[in-house]
C-alpha cells in the first residue's frame, strides 16, 4: 500500500510589515503537492491593528494569474491581532478547496488599517 507523501511547509513572511501595502508570493505547486492538500498558517503581532486580506490566484502556464469564473479565492478578511483562535492572532485556514488543477498559486496578503503589525505566513502542502 502506498504511504501518504511527507508534507512541505513553506514560511512565506518572517516578521514582515506591510503597512498599508500588498505582498504577492508565487508558489510552484507541481513538485511540492502530489497528495492535494493546501493549508496555511496566519500570524500577526505587534504595534496597531494591522487588518489583512488573504486571496489566490492560479496559472496553468505560469504566465497568467486569475481567479477561475465563479471561484471564491479570499482566504480572510479584515484579520486583526484579536482574531484567531482564543483572539491571540493566529489561524489555520484549509484552502484544499479553493485551489484548482494548477501549477502556480499566488497569495497576496493586502493590509488595509496603515498598522506597524508584523505578520508571518507558512503554506503547508501534503
Amino acid at each position: 500500500m502506498k504511504g501518504l507523501a511527507p508534507a512541505t511547509i513553506k514560511q512565506l513572511m518572517d516578521d514582515v510589515v506591510l503597512n498599508n501595502s500588498s505582498a504577492v508570493y508565487t508558489v510552484d505547486i507541481s513538485q511540492i503537492a502530489p497528495n492535494g492538500f493546501f493549508g496555511l498558517e496566519l500570524s500577526v503581532s505587534g504595534s496597531g491593528a494591522p487588518s489583512l486580506n488573504v486571496t489566490l490566484s492560479f496559472s496553468i502556464s505560469g504566465e497568467n494569474y486569475i481567479a477561475p469564473t465563479g471561484m471564491t479565492v479570499s482566504v480572510v478578511t479584515a484579520f486583526v491581532k484579536t482574531s484567531g483562535v482564543g483572539g491571540n492572532g493566529k489561524d489555520l485556514y484549509d484552502i484544499t478547496s479553493l485551489i484548482p488543477p494548477c501549477k502556480e498559486i499566488r497569495i497576496t496578503v493586502t493590509e488595509t488599517a496603515s498598522a506597524n503589525g508584523t505578520t508571518n505566513l507558512w503554506l503547508l502542502t501534503a
